[in-house]
């Protein structure tokens, strides 16, 4: 029997879907991610582990320590059964949103993340860890596809969004390969993708998230509409002035800025 479901069935743990829980039973995949990572005397944290499938070969891979965020007590015992053997895992059970990872590790130390993440709560998670980059030095994550793809998309694409700028003005971002259904149990309708994000050693533009993030809320969220109508109320002076000014026809639409461009005219809106 597969490890995850013999765990599963020895601790009477079946997954819960408002949970987000599809616990990943395909061990090759498990090896594959964990290969796109060194994690050697590296501080590791995992969100969902569930009952430890990719738990157990990360503590295999000599991490410093493995930090295992589980919201289900019932998964608890059956980790528990993995610190017996690696006493360099710590688990925690709480809520991965609500956690301070700041709390988490010693000063200047910097945090590796690999985690099959949960699909109704990846992205939130995501944009949580970015408003603290100085505290990651890579993440290694598995999330619903599409949403892979708006974080590495490029301009001028419809998945282009305020997800792809702000993970790429701060991280390199790669997808890395895609994982089917049925290498989860249950198998979920929606096909997976690992993605590797590395934070820049800086922004990639002069810029703070909190210009940057309300700035690109108003411009996509109309987002098929032009600019000088989009952001009419943006700036004290007239938009399609500020707009000319960076090289931007008013004509344009969001989807069409660099990442360059949004931070410049972050910097100069008043909202």
């Amino acid at each position: 029997m597969n490890y995850v479901k013999k765990i599963a069935a020895n601790h009477n743990i079946i997954p819960i879907k408002k949970l987000g829980q599809n616990f990943l039973i395909d061990e090759s995949v498990i090896a594959n991610i964990i290969s796109m990572v060194n994690i050697r005397d590296a501080t590791v944290l995992e969100i969902g582990p569930g009952v430890g499938s990719m738990t157990r070969e990360l503590l295999k891979a000599s991490p410093k320590k493995v930090i295992a965020i589980e919201f289900d007590e019932n998964c608890i015992t059956s980790l528990e059964l993995l610190k017996n053997q690696y006493p360099n895992l710590e688990i925690i059970n709480a809520d991965a949103l609500k956690i301070r990872e700041e709390d988490l590790i010693v000063a200047n130390e910097k945090i590796k993340v690999v985690a099959n993440l949960p699909y109704n709560i990846g992205t939130a998670l995501l944009v949580k860890w970015l408003k603290k980059i100085n505290l990651f030095s890579s993440f290694t994550l598995m999330l619903q596809k599409e949403v892979v793809y708006r974080i590495v998309a490029n301009k001028s694409t419809s998945a282009y969004g305020s997800l792809s700028v702000i993970c790429q003005w701060l991280c390199y971002t790669e997808k890395l390969f895609d994982i089917p259904g049925e290498a989860f149990w249950p198998a979920p309708k929606v096909t997976s993708s690992v993605i590797n994000l590395i934070p820049h050693s800086k922004p990639l533009y002069d810029c703070t998230l909190e210009k940057l993030e309300p700035f690109l809320k108003i411009v996509f969220a109309q987002k098929r509409k032009m600019l000088r109508n989009n952001l009419k109320l943006a700036f004290r002076e007239e938009t399609s002035n500020v707009l000319k000014k960076y090289g931007i026809l008013p004509t344009a639409r969001a989807e069409e800025l660099s990442i360059d461009q949004f931070c410049k005219l972050a910097n100069l809106s008043y909202k």
